[in-house]
């Protein structure tokens, strides 16, 4: 329910874990290896969500971490 108010206040940093995104209705796969880079995500991109944020906002996150995760460790 925080992820766009935290995302619009810069002095705010986002504490997020993927327990915390999987439990929302309509997203899955958020990693646990990938918390911190949804955090910066979230911090880094605060016109991606509304406030409060969207599960489709959410997931759409998820979903561009993991693939840039998946990439950079190959």
């Amino acid at each position: 329910a925080t992820i766009g108010t935290d995302a619009d206040d810069p002095a705010t940093a986002t504490a997020v874990t993927a327990d915390n995104l999987n439990s929302i209705i309509g997203v899955t796969g958020a990693d646990p290896a990938n918390e911190a880079a949804y955090q910066e995500f979230i911090d880094a991109n605060p016109d991606a969500f509304s406030s409060p944020a969207t599960a489709a906002e959410v997931q759409a996150m998820v979903d561009t971490v993991n693939t840039t995760q998946g990439i950079l460790t190959i």
